[in-house]
């Protein structure tokens, strides 16, 4: 399933620094805003395996393909307006899985003779086969929650720098500074994705990519970053 601002065609390149950092830090890992769940399916050797997201929609609708519900594989365009603003498993997955660029509640996905809801929904089971049984999914504020008190490994993939967050005001010098607390805090690796970050993070990973949205000069190329957390001196 497409989600926006997901890393499906990046997790496989930076997975490997993360499961160095899980050794690291016992087996213990977490990754805070897990939207489109592209990257836990390459986490290997966790005991312990936190995923959260804000959304509590999307925790619904994963939690209940883990308990053997079934996505639709055919979605009308009746089907998808009548879907909108609902939380439940099916009108979450079609809100977002049968959404132009899985956006949502973007604009109903078809044409080029796809199947959008069959794709989308093929693609969520196979994600959901590949994590492990230990792992728990939840509704959680990153922002507002109790920090463990253990070192984990924690990977971030937050709204970037100039978007508009979940639909509300996102202030990204506040969840640096969240970030930055967490690795005092418990010890933990914090590694995040981005643009730009503090100056004083370290950048352990880039790869530069064709941006999605298209201007008239045509795709502008953007260098993804991952970032390992560093405390402020």
């Amino acid at each position: 399933m497409r989600y926006l601002g997901g890393k499906s065609k990046l997790a496989g390149k930076f997975a490997h620094i993360l499961n160095e950092s899980v050794q690291r830090t016992g087996g213990r890992y977490w990754e805070p805003f897990v939207g489109g769940l592209n990257v836990p399916p390459h986490i290997k050797g966790t005991y312990v395996m936190y995923l959260s997201e804000l959304r509590e929609g999307v925790v619904n609708l994963y939690n209940a393909v883990r308990a053997g519900w079934d996505p639709p594989s055919e979605v009308s365009k009746e089907d998808h307006a009548k879907a909108r603003g609902g939380t439940d498993p099916r009108s979450v997955f079609i809100r977002i899985g049968c959404s132009f660029g899985g956006i949502l509640d973007g604009g109903y996905a078809s044409g080029g003779g796809r199947n959008y809801a069959a794709e989308a929904r093929r693609g969520l089971l196979k994600k959901i086969s590949k994590l492990p049984e230990h792992a728990q999914i939840a509704c959680l504020d990153f922002m507002t929650c109790e920090l463990p008190g253990q070192p984990f490994t924690v990977y971030c993939d937050p709204p970037y720098r100039g978007t508009t967050g979940y639909g509300s005001k996102w202030d990204p010098d506040a969840f640096d500074r969240r970030c930055e607390l967490l690795t005092i805090f418990s010890g933990s690796e914090v590694y995040v994705s981005e643009f730009e970050a503090p100056p004083h993070w370290e950048v352990v990973w880039r790869h530069v990519r064709k941006q999605d949205l298209r201007k008239k000069e045509g795709a502008i190329p953007v260098t993804e970053k991952l970032f390992k957390v560093v405390p402020r001196a």
